[in-house]
């Protein structure tokens, strides 16, 4: 037998049996080992991951591109740029933005508030994005707190001016005085400057002390920032002066502007406001027609005009101004509409029938115009005639036992016959919307008309669901109080206030109501969330406290003095 040395084969990782692979199972006297190349699995691994970024961008470019409708996303920017890229969020931002403008258009209003949402998400800092989302908040779904939420929330960013005009516009329509106050404090400098911004945001605050009576303190804003050179700064001045009883000397500020403005808006229609109230209808018509030939395309000076000529008892005048706007607006809606309300706010019921017609001619909003019939007949105590007006939502009518034409298209009556046991009935009709103001005053007519249990029963349904806000909301509870329903007006007003919570005088109202109705413990609640303001109106203080009686109250007239530390008209 011949035994012949056999070497061990020595393993070698450059081996061409190896080439591919990334580790090899090693057998040995000793057992069992695994090789690794750990360059390979290295390149390997890296390759993986740069396929699965690839491939991950390329799904979201799909999505973006294919179901959300963004032609313009390139793929380089999702695949090589990271997703939280200011440069990427903001475009994407801007995106569902316009795309949620577009579903609202096409009535998608439930994708359409999705899209704006998620385009303020992504576009925090971009004001043209908010000021979009704002608008459509406010005008199409009916919420201005949180429209003026949004566009609060981007004052940080330095916007323009327009955007502060219109972000402090629409918080003084809405009465939130407190938090412009706050607003502003926090937005200007120390020391006062030039700039045209911060003029703007100082003529805000000295509005704001002037509403709440600190007229020494508003005239010390103008004067610091230099505003008494520009005419908004005399406005102010002039409406001081008014309240402190220099009525003349108000109205000689205003005229001394004319030379210097006389092509303003503002400047005449406060000219035709301070003579209205001081009872000068002759000056305030004078300064109405000023206005109109300033601005002859635009229907607030027309209808100021207008006014003047009612207030001259000049009909023939006033017949020829109405004849000529319904001819020069009678193609726009909105002036249309605005001519309603003005006609339902004197009581002129053959102008409304005139706007009526037009509106059945023109298709626009009729029952728009039919609740400004009815809100003339609630102001004029026509409660019966209201309630005529006023009619209930149409409810869909059961079906016809008798058979009738069919409506639908070719081959849906048959098989609506066949489910009904006979042939197609017509479609009853849905239920039609109306707006919260309509159904406020219904219920003010209700009560108004000695049907108190109905109107009590709708006033409560508006209130748990979609109460009006701002002076609809004022106008509704203050008729249903004078209709004889004031107990009913106590929880629409609170349940404005929880909603609409920034709005002082909705606040203020609801103190009045709650001294009314004699619960002294929601009266001390809603005077808590009075005198938690920066400034709480000083006249609704001491018109609470004169009408206090001790010693039932004395809790309340204690709280009221200590804010009221020196007031002439107590005691």
């Amino acid at each position: 037998m011949t035994i012949e040395r056999v070497e061990a084969k020595i393993f070698d990782p450059n081996d061409r049996a190896h080439r591919f692979k990334l580790w090899v199972r090693l057998a040995t006297s000793e057992g069992t080992f695994h090789h690794f190349y750990w360059r390979r699995l290295a390149v390997f691994l890296g390759g993986a991951a740069v396929a699965a970024w690839l491939l991950g961008a390329a799904v979201i470019w799909s999505l973006l591109r294919y179901q959300r409708g963004w032609e313009a996303a390139p793929y380089w920017q999702v695949a090589f740029m990271p997703v939280r890229m200011d440069s990427f969020r903001l475009s994407l931002g801007r995106f569902y933005a316009a795309r949620g403008v577009a579903e609202i258009e096409r009535q998608n209003y439930l994708a359409g508030r999705e899209l704006l949402l998620a385009g303020l998400r992504h576009a925090r800092t971009d004001l043209t994005v908010r000021r979009t989302v704002a608008t459509q908040l406010a005008q199409v779904f009916g919420l201005p707190q949180r429209a003026i939420d949004v566009l609060a929330d981007g004052l940080p960013y330095d916007p323009e001016l327009d955007y502060l005009v219109l972000t402090f516009g629409w918080m003084r329509e809405a009465r939130q005085l407190t938090r412009i106050l706050e607003l502003t404090r926090r937005m200007l400098p120390a020391a006062p400057g030039g700039t045209l911004k911060h003029q703007f945001i100082a003529l805000q605050e000295a509005m704001v002390h002037f509403d709440y009576g600190r007229y020494g303190e508003a005239e010390q804003v103008i004067n610091a920032w230099g505003l008494q050179n520009s005419l908004e700064g005399q406005i102010v001045l002039a409406r001081c002066e008014w309240e402190r009883g220099k009525e003349d000397a108000a109205l000689q500020r205003l005229e001394r502007e004319i030379s210097r403005f006389a092509k303003r808006d503002e400047l005449y229609a406060e000219l035709v406001r301070l003579n209205r109230r001081a009872g000068k209808y002759e000056p305030a018509r004078r300064f109405a027609l000023l206005r109109q030939f300033n601005d002859p395309r635009s229907a607030g000076p027309r209808l100021d005009l207008l006014q003047g000529y009612i207030d001259t008892n000049e009909q023939a005048a006033r017949e020829r101004e109405v004849v000529s706007y319904l001819a020069m607006f009678g193609g726009d809606q909105v002036a249309v509409l605005m001519l309603a309300r003005f006609a339902a706010q004197i009581g002129d019921e053959p102008l409304l029938e005139r706007v009526m017609a037009l509106a059945q001619e023109k298709g626009y909003r009729v029952e728009a115009v039919r609740m400004f019939q009815g809100l003339s007949a609630v102001l004029a105590g026509n409660y019966p005639r209201a309630l005529e007006i006023l009619l209930p939502p149409e409810r869909p009518a059961p079906p016809a036992p008798a058979p009738v034409a069919a409506k639908t298209p070719a081959g849906e009556g048959a098989r609506a016959g066949a489910a009904t046991g006979g042939d197609a009935v017509e479609t009853p009709a849905p239920v039609v919307p109306r707006p919260p103001l309509w159904a406020g005053l219904r219920a003010a007519a209700l009560f108004g008309a000695g049907q108190r249990l109905e109107g009590a029963t709708e006033l409560k349904q508006l209130t748990d669901r979609f109460p009006p806000l701002g002076w609809e909301g004022l106008l509704v509870a203050r008729e249903v109080r004078r209709a004889g329903g004031a107990a009913a007006a106590v929880p629409l007003l609170r349940r404005i206030c929880e909603i609409d919570s920034l709005n002082e005088d909705t606040r203020a109202e609801l103190v009045r109501f709650e001294l009314e109705a004699g619960d002294r413990a929601a009266l001390a609640a809603a005077l808590e969330k009075v005198l938690a303001q920066a400034r709480p109106p000083r006249a609704l203080l001491e018109e609470v406290l004169l009408r206090l009686q001790p010693p039932a109250d004395d809790a309340l007239i204690a709280r009221l003095r200590a804010a009221l530390p020196s007031s002439a008209k107590i005691p």
